[in-house]
């Protein structure tokens, strides 16, 4: 097996990475053709994909999302909310289990998003959640005591508990954690 760098060697640039890479064609003396190319890939935290505590949080986020989705679709019994009331929960519970779909996948093909991009999406989706926990609890306590009453409050709980911990994902992000 004969590796000759030099006027064989190839040089790019790794998406997202920034750091150079050299790709090496290794190519036979008795054969003159290319057996196959061998990559000098740095071990960096940003090729290889290590699951930090932000990361956990995005699964959590994103589990208390679909909760907040499926307690929606079987409190909802016909009375209808106000508008405002009904655009932010929809908004907060649809918008954001797309949003946080679109960043899991990020994470898993290795191409998070931007941090600032990250701290906005999650200080907005901290105040969503909380005013649409806040407008849902309002609304179901009023109702008589049963299953919808109690299937509401919950996903108002839900949902302020999800507000917190986007909150606590700005706060790491913006920690650098």
């Amino acid at each position: 097996m004969c590796v000759r760098p030099g006027p064989r060697s190839l040089s790019f640039y790794k998406s997202g990475v920034g750091r150079r890479n050299t790709v090496i064609v290794r190519a036979c003396s008795w054969s003159r053709k290319t057996v196959g190319v061998l990559s000098s890939l740095h071990q960096d935290p940003d090729v290889t994909m290590a699951m930090s505590r932000v990361h956990m949080l995005k699964f959590v986020e994103l589990a208390l999302t679909v909760i907040c989705v499926a307690l929606h679709y079987h409190s909802n019994e016909g009375r209808s909310f106000e508008f405002y009331e009904f655009m932010i929960t929809c908004a907060a519970f649809g918008g954001y289990l797309v949003i946080l779909i679109g960043v899991l996948v990020g994470i898993f093909t290795s191409t998070p998003i931007n941090k600032r991009i990250d701290i906005f999406y999650s200080l907005v989706g901290c105040a969503l959640f909380i005013a649409a926990g806040s407008f849902v609890i309002e609304h179901y306590d009023h109702y008589p005591k049963g299953k919808t009453r109690d299937t509401g409050l919950s996903k108002g709980a839900m949902a302020i508990i999800n507000g917190v911990v986007f909150f606590v994902d700005a706060l790491l992000s913006f920690r650098g954690e």
